[in-house]
């Protein structure tokens, strides 16, 4: 498991109140094969300068631990934009005090209740593919 910022105890990170939930269209082989054409033949012209950016729908939901409701919605049009969040959201949830957190993303500190539940870093992701 990944440890908490200087100063801050496994008691009291975010990750034992909050978790993540990313809902993803996923790449159908026929748009998939499109993409790869398309930006092979754009990497050739422009020789690799520009990529179109893959464009994949998907929504990230902060999740309370307690009962699985939703705190938060973050909308995502590109694949690049989902990665970043995931990556912000794994390192905040596990270094972060619960707190500084709460604070640093604009939601209530209200969704903190109880002791929290120990967790693994893997059950702070649950990954849901749209159909």
């Amino acid at each position: 498991m990944t440890e908490p910022a200087a100063g801050v105890t496994t008691a009291d990170v975010a990750g034992r109140w909050f978790a993540i939930e990313v809902e993803y269209e996923p790449i159908r082989r026929g748009r998939k094969a499109g993409w790869i054409a398309a930006g092979g033949a754009l990497y050739f012209v422009t020789l690799g300068v520009y990529i179109l950016p893959l464009r994949q729908r998907s929504t990230v939901r902060l999740l309370r631990r307690s009962d699985m409701g939703t705190v938060a919605t973050y909308e995502h049009r590109h694949a690049a934009d989902l990665d970043g969040d995931l990556v912000w959201f794994r390192t905040h949830l596990v270094e972060d005090q619960v707190f500084d957190f709460c604070r640093r993303i604009g939601v209530a500190t209200a969704h903190v209740e109880g002791g929290g539940q120990d967790f693994e870093d893997e059950d702070l992701v649950r990954l849901v593919e749209l159909r």
